[in-house]
Formats: C-alpha cells, structure tokens, sequence
C-alpha cells in the first residue's frame, strides 16, 4: 500500500520537500517514509520527553540584537520525531514562507538541527545545519532548572548557549547567549518567541466578538499583592483582601454574573530578587500567565471580564491576553503615572505595582515585557492615562505618544470636557476594542485615603462616578480592573461599603443590558 505521511506530519514534509526537490526522484520523495517517525523510540523515550512539547509547527517572531540596534523578522519552526525515533529533527526557516514572494533574501537560512541521546555522556547531542550560510554548529545539551540549555564553543575563549524557556503548550522562548569569562556575564544575541501554528480551518485563539455584544459579566477575584513591597517588616500588603472585603460589602447585591473565577492568592515574598532587582518576579510571571488564560477564556466565550482586586500588577494579565488576540487600546485611570523602568531611574524598578504601565507598553524587565513574544502588549499611542496627579515625577513619560490627561488639566478643563476629549481620540484609535484600568488612589485619599500610595488631591466620589460611567458604557470596552483598595487601611469598611455602592450601580447597569 502507498505510504501515507502521519496527520501531525504535512508541515515539517513540506518544509522538506524544497530540500528534496531532485528531477529524478518522485513525490512523495522516498526519504520522506524513513525520516519521519509516529513517536520516540522506547529505548530513549524518557530521555527525549524534555522535547515532546515542541513536537509540532510554529510562527516565531526572530528578534536578533546587537549594538547597532535589533533586527526583527517572522519565521517558522518544525519539529518532529525522526529516524526510527531516535532523533528529534527540526526545520527552521527565516523569513516564513508566506511573507515571500521571491526568493530567499540574502540573510535567510533554511536549516535543520538534529538531536538524540547519547548514553555515554548522559546527554543530547544537538548540530545546526545551516546550508546557505555553510554553518555547522554541534552542541551538547541538557535540562536546567526546567529549560533546555545547549550549549557550544564556535571562537575562541567564547561559549554559546541556545536555551528553549517558558515552554507551555501554545508557546515557548528561545535565547541565544554568549559568554567569555565563563558566564560571570553574558551577552543576549537572539531571542524567537513562539507561538504554535494554528493550519486554516482548524480553530485557533480567536478574537472576542464584537464589543458591543460583551455585555455579559465575568468576575474574576485576583487578591495580588505582589507588586507592592511590604508596609511593614513581616507585613503583606492588604490588598490581597480587596476582593473579599468589597464582596462582603455587597458589591454583586442586583448584579447578574454569568461567570465567576476566584484566583488563588498568589505566595508573597518579601525579598527582591537578587538577580532581576524585581520584587517577586517569578510568582509574578506565574499569576501573570494564570489571570491571561483566565482573561482569554471569558473574552472568547463573549463575557466582559470585570477584574477585581490586587495591586496595579494585575494589569500585566490582560495586556498579555489581550496583545494575543489583536490591537486594543488601554485606559489607564490611576492617580500615578506607574511609568517607572531603568530607563528613568537608573535601576530595576522593584515594584511592579509602580510600574506597569511601563510594562505593557515594553519598558522594564524583560521577563514580563516579553511573556508572548516581542512587546509593547499596547502601543504608546494606544494608551490613554487619565488623572496622574504629579506629572514631574517621570518627565520621560511626557516624551511618549501616550495620550496624557493629566488631574491639572481635569481642573482646568473641568472632567466632562475632559473625559470627552479622551472619547474622541480614543474612538479615532485603529483599534478593536480597549481595556479599563482603575486605580483607586486616583481618589482624593482626604476622601479614600485606604490605598498604599495616598498622595494628595484626587477625584472626587462623583468624579469617579462620572467616569465610570462614560468608560463602562462604551461599546468599545473589552474588560476592566480595579484594584489597589486595602481594607487594612479601613478597619471598619467604611470605604469598602462606598467603593462597593459605587460599582455595584454601574455593575448592575452592564449586566442589565
């Protein structure tokens, strides 16, 4: 009977097929039914399990750094088991086929690595082949801390490593990186940001439906504190509690809910970390991951997230569902600019919660900039801030196309003039759709002052009432957070009881619709 190609297999065939492609031999070519294997070989399958989630095809955004500035491109990337199941092969080609329309340009390769294991050292031997650039590459490699390091030496007194990271289902990060004083420093020259290849017709991440029709409520309890450092030595910030004492004070009373999601409290840490400078950064990227697919589910079902809780970190988890499924705006309400980063401080910005809307529009560490491949989850010019009460604490901000409404111009201009304004360039943005982000401290804290960073002046209660009432009913809204409420700041919830009237009516109001 004719050899049939496996259903897994048509992507990584047709990558092959250019590299077969002989006048005299027939197609199918006849290597293409002993190359291919249905699954790793029992003698060392236990060994080639770390690679087991990459089997399959993927798009990858290249991003190639080097001093003069990065170089990005769209590639693609197979991976399969081969050669009696003893060998993983892997077809990488730059730039992706689709975005061709001659030949390969002068700086695209096709190539293909091969890896299996050897018992002798207890490790995978790993060789690039590179034909346009005659580039032979052989590594050695092995699992480290829940990555899998390659690792080679190309030129003299220099070591390489090519690391696969964040490796999940749908996406994996891969890094090249060098080093010459045996890894007391190192250098970054590549990065490739996967995400699995969805074939036409199959069902891939979808875009939500139309805003207009996300009427349906989902509410989603994230009690995170951590992107605030502790208010006292032995300390965690309150606004853990935010979600538990706000429902406690009657927030859903009348509100219709077609889904609720109580996240777990993330672990708090009060140390930063010693090699990022980041306060809690790996619980971070973990919470950070969890409230995206939490988020992306409710936005493909056809509900309206409503976000409730945590410190201003939260933010990140809707970016990043959100930069994955299309261009969306974000509204940022909040009485700081949370814009700090290296870049203006010199440093390692440490808590997250000061931080971001740096974050999502690509500054700071790039463990959290990157998540989804390359960044900004919001373009500058897709951001709308609102009520940033002291503008001079990060100039570099006002140097940005974010679109700026700062809490002197709201008294200037008077907030319905201005929340107009914000409408209007806000409906001219090319965007599907927009985020609300709602800081409480954009309060008066003389009027609210349970918040972790009570500078002074703010919105008034009808301030915040009015914009909650032009944002949220907005055909254009997506989903919303709201966060930084402690109710260890408010001991007999007094301010919970407000904060909960106020949304409850608003609330009650999206889910009536």
């Amino acid at each position: 009977m004719p050899f049939r190609l496996p259903l897994r297999l048509p992507a990584i065939a047709a990558a092959l097929l250019p590299l077969l492609a002989i006048s005299a031999v027939p197609a199918p070519s006849p290597l293409l039914s002993v190359l291919p294997a249905a699954a790793p070989h029992p003698s060392v399958a236990d060994k080639l399990a770390p690679f087991a989630p990459l089997i399959g095809s993927w798009d990858v955004d290249i991003v190639f750094h080097s001093p003069e500035g990065d170089r990005r491109v769209t590639g693609e990337w197979h991976f399969d088991w081969a050669l009696e199941g003893r060998a993983l092969v892997d077809i990488w080609i730059a730039p992706a086929r689709p975005l061709r329309s001659g030949p390969m340009p002068v700086s695209g390769e096709w190539g293909m690595t091969v890896r299996f294991y050897d018992p002798s050292i207890d490790a995978w031997r790993s060789t690039w082949h590179g034909p346009k650039h005659h580039v032979l590459m052989p590594f050695i490699g092995r699992p480290v801390n829940g990555e899998l390091v390659l690792e080679g030496s190309f030129a003299p007194g220099e070591v390489t490593r090519w690391v696969f990271g964040d490796i999940t289902a749908d996406a994996f990060r891969w890094r090249a990186v060098t080093s010459r004083d045996n890894w007391k420093t190192e250098t970054l020259t590549q990065e490739m940001f996967a995400r699995r290849h969805v074939e036409s017709g199959s069902t891939p991440a979808q875009p939500p439906p139309p805003p207009s029709l996300h009427r349906e409520l989902a509410l989603i309890t994230a009690p995170s504190p951590l992107g605030l450092r502790p208010p006292a030595p032995g300390r965690i910030p309150g606004t853990r509690r935010m979600p538990t004492a706000l429902l406690a004070a009657g927030l859903l009373e009348g509100v219709t809910l077609a889904q609720r999601v109580d996240l777990d409290e993330p672990a708090y840490d009060p140390a930063i970390d010693s090699t990022s400078g980041i306060l809690n950064l790996p619980a971070l990227v973990e919470f950070t991951r969890t409230l995206d697919r939490t988020i992306t589910a409710e936005l493909q079902a056809g509900r309206l997230p409503v976000v409730l809780g945590g410190d201003c970190s939260v933010l990140l988890g809707p970016a990043l569902a959100l930069h994955r499924l299309g261009r969306y705006a974000l509204v940022h309400v909040d009485g700081h600019s949370d814009f700090g980063h290296e870049g203006n401080t010199g440093r390692p910005y440490a808590s997250i919660a000061g931080a971001d809307l740096a974050v999502v529009t690509g500054r700071g560490p790039r463990l959290l900039t990157s998540l989804d491949g390359p960044g900004p989850y919001f373009r500058d010019e897709d951001v709308f801030q609102l009520g940033e009460k002291n503008e001079q604490d990060t100039p570099d901000f006002a140097r940005t196309t974010v679109h700026r409404f700062p809490l002197a111009r709201v008294r200037a201009h008077g907030l319905a003039a201005t929340l107009k304004q914000l409408i209007t360039e806000l409906d001219r943005a090319p965007v599907a759709g927009f985020w609300l982000h709602v800081d409480l401290d954009v309060l008066d804290p003389a009027l609210m002052p349970a918040v972790d960073s009570p500078d002074p002046t703010g919105f008034t209660w009808d301030e915040l009432d009015a914009a909650f009432g032009a944002l949220l009913s907005h055909p254009k809204l997506v989903g919303v957070n709201i966060g930084i409420y402690d109710p260890d700041l408010d001991p007999d919830g007094t301010h919970a009881r407000r904060i909960a009237a106020l949304l409850r009516r608003h609330l009650a109001g999206l889910s009536a619709r």
